[in-house]
């Protein structure tokens, strides 16, 4: 467990508009190319269990669901279902205007709208954009679900994130909530971050992060970058890094600051 984070992130700075070009600076690109992606299929998912278990209906949707077997009424087995993701923008499962094609099994062992029901998601053959995201396995537990939020927990299990000529590994135990923007909506909008990760980047340097509840992480599924909220980023026998991920405009800029300079970096 990392230690507590004391005092502010920042510091009055210098500014510069690119990263050095050194491997440990990668690793901010690479965590948020991974994190985000994982963390937007979860939204999507609990989306997709409300459809398949009859709580909402199914409008405008490009993408599928389908059940694969088990009992639904006493869990035993437990319940699978395969989400087939269409390849196109029209999702109404991601509305962040990516493209993504491939599969998530989910198994679950109670109903989506209750407490202390657990899922476990695979992914099959997932692309979005063009990179590729597969993980052993997702452990997500639900804590707490009413109308308005769910709060859960989730631990990614050997997540790898890949493109032409590079990996990236992550592994993560996250608390997240959900929220809805607009309480007539069915959809949870809005993801609140914490907690911790570590990775290898593509040059093979591994790191840690780390986020508290004072500063979540906060991703809008209509945005497919962190709109707000800050994160360390540590190497061994490396200077810390401090993130910040904006003030909730949906762009693809963050800043870090390191040896007192603030550093512009691209969320991809």
């Amino acid at each position: 467990m990392f230690a507590s984070i004391i005092g502010p992130f920042f510091v009055e700075c210098k500014k510069q508009e690119t990263l050095p070009n050194d491997k440990a600076s990668q690793s901010l690109i690479d965590n948020a190319l991974s994190e985000q992606e994982f963390m937007s299929m979860l939204p999507g998912v609990i989306h997709s269990l409300l459809i398949a278990e009859g709580n909402i209906s199914a409008t405008n949707s490009c993408d599928s669901i389908h059940f694969l077997g088990g009992d639904t009424s006493d869990f035993i087995p437990n319940p699978k279902y395969n989400l087939n993701l269409s390849g196109t923008e029209c999702s109404v499962f991601f509305k962040d205007h990516k493209i993504r094609s491939g599969q998530i099994v989910i198994q679950t062992n109670g109903k989506i709208t209750g407490s202390g029901t657990r899922l476990i998601l695979k992914t099959t053959n997932y692309l979005s954009d063009g990179l590729s995201y597969k993980c052993d396995s997702a452990i997500i537990n639900i804590l707490s679900t009413n109308s308005s939020q769910m709060k859960l927990t989730v631990d990614w299990v050997n997540g790898i994130c890949s493109g032409s000529g590079f990996i990236i590994n992550y592994r993560a135990q996250k608390n997240v909530e959900l929220n809805k923007q607009d309480l007539s909506s069915p959809f949870f909008s809005v993801s609140s971050v914490t907690g911790e990760a570590t990775g290898t980047n593509r040059f093979g340097m591994n790191y840690q992060t780390y986020s508290n509840s004072n500063d979540a992480q906060i991703m809008n599924v209509e945005c497919r970058y962190f709109v707000k909220g800050r994160q360390e980023i540590t190497h061994e026998g490396k200077p810390k890094m401090n993130v910040n991920y904006g003030n909730g405009e949906c762009d693809e800029i963050a800043t870090h600051n390191i040896f007192e300079n603030t550093v512009e970096f691209k969320l991809k």
